[in-house]
């Protein structure tokens, strides 16, 4: 399953610069690092080897710290603030999480930090004391202590377990663009740059740990952890190459030795925090080794409990807490972790690497790492979306803090359709393509490709990568096809994998595939904001075919399809006949007023635009056809008068409610009310007094019968940008009176939030 891996070293010691087209940067990191308990802290020290392979010569360097985020006057505290939330801003200082450089040097040479957000202490850079040229190499030796935050968010400690999700100064990255700088916020997430990660952890004796690579010397703990009836555990500690005798290579159970690929791993190089004597009494070193991945994270705790499994030849590693048995345990997180695979192999290609690791974190909900997921429950949704990023983002590198719908957004369709093709249906996409319509409705979306800190609150900018970036990917599988949406899939993933990704290359796949240009759609789903509003109109169909000659047998019918909306999307029309029969047409929806004809063996009787629902089409009002005055899309039903009023995309809903009231001029009347709701936007309801006798004037000289009433209520909102502007119209007559109120009304704000 798993194919030959490519090392980061080798790209830092070949000769010449990549191309401008083509290029990363090349990276190795060697870490110590020590988990203090009693003093709560984390020492370490590290030694980066990194080559310039851009094509601009390096005259500073820059670290992410992203454990600094979580303490008081960070961006993120401040930013939080600024919505009302106090959590890391209040934080006291046993409590919130650092990172502090201790020494830093290059080439042996001291350097002075600077911190260009200060008081944000997320980015920390330095002047390099000489130039790196393309193609150029240099070392930086630094040391840090580090403490996550008690309070969980993405890291956090608890008793003694520890999440490091973030834990050590991580090289920001340089691309085309530069220098990535950017502060870590609540919204938004990571850019990393491939390496060579090479760790040594020292822990308690009694600690477990799970972490990103494999452990190819020390005890993880994972054997006196595991559960009863586990088998010998998988470490996979050759996977990268043999520690001692002849060079060897780890694959799918089989050793190779003295053929390609098999080699040597490095001597473990002693940077002088451990030492290079064993750990003392009542500690342990373990170290790991990653390649191809953008980041290192673990998780330890001396409670896990442990379960492995595999899916070919991935090894699996489950870590679960006391209690957990029958939601973690008995193998449920290890199946599960393993039906996840299998789904994303299919839909992706071959996971590249020789494990991934499944843990109970403290926090709930779920982050991603490379051959790590970290997750609040073992859900079978949670594991298929986490370990989707790590395919979608650990293994295709996009910039999760400024296009962060293609691994959310993707991660979260994933899911979907894997739900989707379970047994679940359709049903699955209702729930995301109802929100997005209904927010751009509303006037409260935002674009989804933006900086993350942009957007105006965090539900609009969940509602834009998770929820609008999944919408995306699946009105593009419905215009593909499955089996065209499959092979873009793959192509991106076997063309782009091991590199930064953008949405420039997802698009150009996707064209590929599909052999036409989608400026069009990615130009305006992505960077802006609008409605889709398509309307069918000037339907007229033909007389009768003739017996024979040409068209024997064929009914034509012309149409109209009016675009009426912001966005473009291809329109489908289906016409139906008396007795069932149905024909598709499908049109490109890119003019105003596009005029089209269709012929079909059956005479249609009725036409609907957008049957499916795919277009996200946000008015239904204008998409139904018949003869008369017909409507293939007006439906009726009873109301119930304790709910809003029904509204939907696929359908006019008319629901009908009995009403009886009671005044002195009419006395007791019998009624009916209507309610019609087209998206909330088009309200009416319409309340009908039935004929009677009036009971308090029989024996008088009045009019002793009434012809009953009607009163009107019609409401009219805007949309998207207009959405701040109604028009409401009441009306009433009978009973001898009535009355008529027209009123606009504008308000500077948009309707709805989340």
């Amino acid at each position: 399953m798993t194919g030959t891996v490519l090392f980061a070293a080798l790209a830092i010691q070949a000769g010449g610069a990549a191309p401008p087209s083509d290029w990363q940067q090349g990276l190795e990191y060697r870490i110590e690092a020590r988990l203090d308990e009693d003093a709560q802290r984390l020492d370490g020290r590290a030694r980066l080897r990194y080559r310039n392979n851009a094509p601009d010569t390096l005259t500073e360097f820059w670290f992410h710290l992203y454990l600094n985020a979580f303490r008081p006057n960070s961006l993120w505290a401040r930013t939080d603030l600024e919505a009302g939330i106090t959590t890391f801003q209040e934080l006291g200082p046993e409590d919130h999480g650092y990172e502090r450089i201790t020494a830093m040097e290059v080439g042996g040479r001291l350097v002075n930090l600077v911190y260009p957000f200060a008081p944000d202490s997320t980015i920390v850079g330095f002047a390099l004391p000489e130039a790196l040229p393309p193609g150029a190499s240099i070392e930086i030796d630094y040391a840090w202590q580090a403490r996550t935050s008690s309070v969980p968010r993405r890291q956090g400690r608890e008793g003694r377990q520890w999440d490091f999700a973030q834990w050590y100064p991580r090289v920001v990255v340089y691309d085309d663009e530069g220098w990535r700088l950017h502060p870590l916020y609540r919204a938004g997430e990571f850019y990393g740059e491939f390496a060579r990660y090479d760790v040594t952890t020292e822990v308690r004796a009694d600690q477990v740990i799970g972490a990103t690579g494999v452990p190819v010397s020390g005890d993880p703990g994972w054997q006196d952890a595991a559960a009863p009836g586990t088998g010998p555990i998988a470490y996979d500690r050759e996977w990268y190459g043999s520690l001692e005798g002849p060079p060897c290579i780890e694959r799918g159970g089989e050793r190779i030795c003295g053929e390609f690929p098999a080699q040597r791993l490095p001597v473990e190089e002693v940077l002088g925090l451990l030492g290079d004597e064993d750990a003392s009494d009542g500690w342990k070193r373990v170290r790991w080794v990653a390649d191809d991945v953008h980041h290192f994270a673990w998780s330890t705790s001396p409670d896990y409990i442990y379960e492995q499994g595999a899916y070919e030849d991935v090894s699996i590693h489950v870590l679960y807490r006391p209690g957990d048995e029958e939601s973690w345990g008995t193998g449920i997180a290890v199946r599960r972790t393993a039906t996840a695979l299998q789904w994303l192999d299919s839909i992706f290609g071959d996971y590249p690497y020789p494990q991934v690791t499944n843990l109970h974190r403290i926090e709930g909900g779920g982050t991603e790492f490379p051959m790590l997921i970290m997750d609040g429950s073992a859900s079978q949704g949670l594991i298929l979306h986490e370990v989707g990023h790590i395919y979608a983002h650990g293994i295709l590198a996009n910039n999760e803090w400024y296009e962060g719908w293609l691994d959310e957004g993707l991660s979260s369709f994933q899911t979907a359709w894997f739900n989707e093709r379970a047994g679940q249906g359709d049903a699955v996409w209702s729930g995301p393509v109802e929100g997005t319509v209904l927010r751009d409705v509303e006037g409260v979306s935002e674009p989804v490709v933006l900086p993350a800190e942009e957007y105006s609150s965090q539900g609009r900018y969940s509602a834009a990568i998770y929820r609008k970036g999944s919408v995306i990917f699946w009105m593009l599988r419905e215009m593909a096809g499955d089996a065209a949406f499959t092979r873009i899939l793959r192509t991106y993933y076997e063309r782009h994998r091991f590199r930064h990704v953008d949405s420039d290359d997802f698009k150009a796949v996707a064209e590929e595939i599909m052999g036409t240009d989608l400026d069009w759609f990615f130009g305006g789903w992505l960077h802006t904001t609008g409605l889709v509003d398509y309307g069918l109109e000037d339907v007229r169909v033909g007389s009768a075919p003739a017996a024979s000659g040409a068209g024997a047998g064929e009914w034509t019918t012309t149409f109209a399809v009016v675009k009426k909306g912001d966005l473009r999307m291809p329109a489908t029309v289906e016409f139906r006949g008396a007795a069932g029969e149905t024909q598709r047409i499908r049109v490109a929806g890119s003019a105003r007023v596009g005029r089209h004809e269709i012929r079909t063996p059956f005479e249609p009787v009725a036409a609907v635009l957008d049957p499916d629902g795919s277009m996200l089409d946000w008015n239904p009002a204008d998409n139904g056809w018949a003869p008369g005055l017909g409507d293939p899309l007006r439906s009726f039903g009873m109301d119930d008068p304790l709910l809003p009023p029904a509204r939907s995309r696929s359908e006019i809903p008319h629901r009908l409610f009995p009403l009886a009231w009671g005044n002195d001029v009419a006395g007791i009347t019998a009624g009916v009310q209507l309610r019609r709701s087209i998206m909330g936007v088009d309200d009416l309801r319409v309340q009908l007094g039935l004929p009677a006798v009036r009971a308090g004037s029989i024996g008088d000289d009045s009019d002793v019968f009434d012809a009953g009433s009607v009163f009107v209520d019609w409401t009219r909102r805007g949309v998207g940008s207009d959405a701040g502007r109604a028009t409401r119209l009441r009306t009433f007559a009978g009973e001898g009176r009535g009355f008529a109120e027209l009123r606009r009304a504008h308000s500077a704000g948009t309707a709805g939030e989340a």
